[in-house]
């Protein structure tokens, strides 16, 4: 009994993707804890509902990416709790969207405790449409699917920011931009190239004409090797650029305002270490998608991670990154069996 309790836990802690709860925390911190003009609740308590959300919300990605069928065709996701059957779509369904709808209610009344609570109740509007229309189908079916999930996260940071400033200011809305970047590269590449070989209409990468070829290595007339290649044409390669330079030019503007050697320091060094990942991403190589996996999630913690201490301190932003962490190789161990990245 406890065993199937605890497998059944697992696999919804796997449909929530868990493992990236941490991503909302750092932007949460970031804008709620920078120059605020007033706190009036303690972070602390709004970082446990925080990671709530982000379960909820991307559960239902999960739920709605499976009931319109794409989930199932996709080779890399024969495991998951939902395509497997381990869980019904009639539980998740009831799970799901209850607990969207009494998230959605406690969030907007909190709304009302922000320095701004015009402005945090319609962020707050603006990340539920956005995530909705990313859920519920454009996520699959539209070139440009990285703009309501982008949407949704950004505005997710605008509340933050307006739930302790009364004004967004130039500063609150680089923060702002600069989530949007990281998502539209998140979402608008990385998903993309995940999702490569899979052959949806609506892949950004595969209409600006990447592809994954079969090359087989001749040696001395015989089969040498067989391994597939990855082609990045030089369009393609454009607009990472253009997503790549969109986060230097916010996140520097970010550093500016607030620069201390130390500060300065760090984004240099992250900034450095992503354009790194960044580039191992966009060139023209051998495909090999758990290695992408691995580029993708590095990525993500250096994008995610850069700007808590430039927003923060040194002493909130450590703690933070060492606690998301150890929570994001926990629970990589515990629901994928790796320790770096999930198996998607």
């Amino acid at each position: 009994m406890r065993s199937k309790i605890r497998d059944k836990i697992v696999d919804y802690l796997r449909i929530f993707r868990a493992q990236t709860a941490p991503v909302e925390v750092c932007v949460f911190l970031s804008g709620y804890l920078c120059k605020p003009d007033i706190i009036q609740i303690n972070p602390l308590l709004l970082i446990p509902l925080i990671i709530i959300e982000h379960c909820f919300a991307y559960g239902h990605n999960s739920l709605m990416d499976t009931a319109m069928g794409y989930d199932i065709q996709d080779p890399h996701k024969k495991h998951h709790p939902l395509v497997a059957g381990r869980v019904s779509m009639h539980e998740a369904h009831n799970v799901l969207n209850w607990g969207l709808l009494i998230l959605s209610t406690v969030f907007a009344l909190l709304s009302f405790m922000a320095a701004n609570p015009t402005m945090a109740l319609f962020c707050l509007f603006l990340a539920m449409a956005g995530g909705y229309a990313y859920n519920c189908g454009l996520s699959k079916e539209s070139l440009l699917s990285f703009v309501p999930i982008a949407l949704y996260n950004s505005m997710f940071a605008g509340w933050a920011w307006y739930m302790t400033h009364y004004q967004l200011g130039k500063l609150g809305l680089a923060f702002v931009a600069y989530i949007f970047t990281v998502i539209t590269f998140q979402i608008g590449w990385e998903g993309f190239l995940k999702d490569i070989k899979t052959g949806e209409r609506s892949n950004l990468l595969r209409v600006l004409g990447c592809r994954v070829i079969r090359v087989i290595d001749l040696g001395d007339k015989k089969i040498k090797a067989v391994f597939e290649w990855l082609i990045i044409p030089p369009r393609a390669m454009t607009v990472a650029l253009i997503m790549k330079l969109a986060q230097v030019v916010t996140s520097a503007y970010i550093v500016n305002v607030l620069r201390t050697a130390s500060k300065l320091v760090w984004w240099a060094v992250v900034m450095l270490l992503s354009i790194i990942l960044w580039w191992n991403m966009v060139m023209t190589r051998e495909y090999d998608h758990e290695k992408d996996l691995k580029l993708m999630s590095f990525h993500e913690v250096l994008m995610f991670f850069l700007p808590l201490p430039i927003m923060t301190t040194w002493g909130i932003a450590v703690i933070t990154m060492m606690g998301c962490l150890s929570w994001f190789m926990l629970m990589n161990r515990v629901l994928w069996g790796t320790g770096t990245h999930p198996k998607v």
